[in-house]
């Protein structure tokens, strides 16, 4: 597929990789052995507290962090993804059929990997 304007999906994809990895360093860090993993920080309390609803707000925080983040790498994984195809001369083809993704799916998903038919 010709993309009419590749420096313009290239650069949404690059403001959204910076604030996908914004909203990840809140909650994670990258890890120092694999910079392109991230490893969820400690919830903020006491886990030697005998609270249990305290204890019980903490683990319920730390789900709902696991689960944030958890998404926020598998978009960061899409939009390097797409970024790659990019560079590599491949955006815009579907991963699955290799057929074109319809521009309108890239206007509204510019980290978009597969075609309307193959999306899950």
């Amino acid at each position: 597929m010709t993309i009419s304007n590749l420096d313009f999906y290239k650069n949404k994809l690059e403001q959204e990789r910076m604030r996908v990895e914004h909203e990840l360093s809140k909650i994670a860090e990258r890890n120092p052995e694999n910079p392109d993993d991230w490893r969820m920080k400690g919830v903020e309390g006491r886990p030697d507290s005998a609270d249990v609803s305290e204890l019980a707000d903490q683990f319920e925080e730390m789900g709902t962090q696991a689960s944030i983040s958890s998404a926020l790498e598998a978009r960061l994984i899409s939009i390097k993804k797409a970024l790659d195809k990019i560079a590599k001369g491949e955006y815009g083809n579907c991963e699955e059929c290799g057929k074109s993704i319809d521009q309108k799916r890239l206007d509204a998903n510019p980290a978009a990997l597969t075609c309307v038919e193959h999306t899950d």
